[in-house]
């Protein structure tokens, strides 16, 4: 989101964005700071373009989690929470004179120009994260946890509504946790569905710990037909053990109970999860408590990352896993998931009712949609993004139905 709102911020103050970097006169680099692997990627991104002699604005959450100006003393800079003044950095970064923007700003990051990107709108709701697992970084870049009016997300969304956005991903570091004086998830959820319209809404991110207090109401709010059934909670891992080490605060059962309340409420629901593989310290039991974990709870999709030591955590001080064995669990694991996403989708098979065309595929001719549960549905013919189509699933592969 970040992007989409320094690319309109920029383009309403007269500047042209351009296609690629070889028509630019300046460049800005979004980076993430989650994986080391994604932060090897960036770095050689930024040389590649300090070869080329490109002036660049380095942002995102990286600068704010990492001393670049140690290696790039002399680019500008810009922190996540600071894209509001992203002009400011441009303008003199073009004028030869460095600037660099960092500090935790508690700026919202609504009813700000964006630029919009089909009919999805990503709709971050809070900044920040009230935990501090032991392997991220990410608190060291946003801070706690910060949650944006409520009366300002819903007019945002009112207003995009306008525009001709029919998806909104309601996102944040740790969503399940937002509490603007009292309003809280559910009845966030609750104004949003309560605008009129043609649209859906999806919901990211949800620690295990803070859904629980919140769970009765967060299942009533789900109900509504315009939420996207769609349950996203990363645990991370399943062993409670390895948990302790990651300082996640909730235990394995907890998750389960999570997931058992909100099939029973939704037996259809899409849920993920993510999982970190060879975690420093983590013992080849730990890993197969994790592998029947999975096994067990039976997510539709999760996000498995082999773990990258990221500076000033916790977990860099730990005991590291070599690289052979995270490399190994990382395969063994990703075998059993891919084998349960398929099992998942084939129960689509058959399905008759209706799908929200999301974007177009020119490298496949394919359109891709989502359905009530937020089950990818690849379509062929001639679609229209953000209209609503009937179909019927007749193939099911690991990644999507068709």
């Amino acid at each position: 989101m970040d992007s989409q709102i320094m690319g309109g911020t920029l383009k309403q103050k007269g500047y042209e964005l351009v296609e690629n970097d070889e028509k630019a006169d300046l460049v800005i680099l979004n980076l993430c700071s989650v994986k080391q692997k994604t932060e090897n990627k960036e770095r050689h991104r930024i040389e590649q373009l300090r070869n080329k002699g490109k002036k660049l604005v380095l942002a995102g959450c990286l600068p704010e989690a990492v001393n670049l100006g140690k290696d790039y003393p002399e680019l500008s800079q810009i922190g996540t929470n600071r894209v509001a003044e992203i002009e400011t950095v441009v303008d003199n970064t073009l004028a030869g004179e460095k600037t660099v923007l960092l500090g935790k700003s508690k700026t919202p990051k609504v009813l700000m120009p964006k630029i919009q990107n089909g009919t999805i709108r990503i709709m971050e709701v809070q900044s920040g994260c009230g935990y501090f697992c032991s392997f991220c970084s990410t608190k060291f870049a946003k801070g706690g946890q910060y949650p944006y009016p409520a009366r300002d997300i819903v007019k945002e969304i009112e207003l995009s509504l306008v525009e001709g956005v029919r998806e909104f991903w309601i996102t944040g570091q740790e969503v399940a946790g937002y509490n603007d004086n009292g309003i809280l998830l559910p009845d966030l959820i609750n104004k949003i569905t309560g605008l009129q319209g043609d649209f859906f809404i999806r919901i990211g991110m949800l620690h295990p710990a803070s859904v629980l207090p919140i769970i009765d109401e967060l299942i009533e709010a789900y109900k509504n037909e315009k939420v996207f059934k769609f349950l996203h909670v990363p645990q991370q891992s399943g062993s409670n053990s390895m948990l302790k080490k990651m300082n996640r605060k909730n235990s394995t059962d907890e998750y389960k109970i999570v997931i058992k309340k909100f099939k029973a409420a939704f037996p259809e629901m899409t849920v993920w999860t993510d999982i970190i593989v060879g975690h420093p310290a983590e013992t080849e039991e730990e890993f197969a408590e994790t592998v029947r974990f999975i096994e067990e709870t039976r997510p539709d999709f999760v996000n498995i990352s082999a773990y990258g030591w990221r500076p000033n955590t916790p977990a860099a001080k730990m005991k590291q896993v070599a690289s052979d064995i995270k490399k190994e669990r990382t395969r063994i694991l990703s075998r059993v998931v891919k084998d349960l996403m398929l099992e998942s989708n084939q129960k689509w098979i058959g399905w008759k009712g209706t799908v929200l065309v999301d974007e177009y595929k020119p490298d496949k001719g394919t359109w891709l949609g989502r359905n009530y549960a937020y089950k990818p549905v690849v379509l062929r013919g001639p679609h229209l993004a953000g209209e609503v189509v009937e179909v019927e699933i007749a193939r099911a592969e690991d990644t999507h139905l068709e």
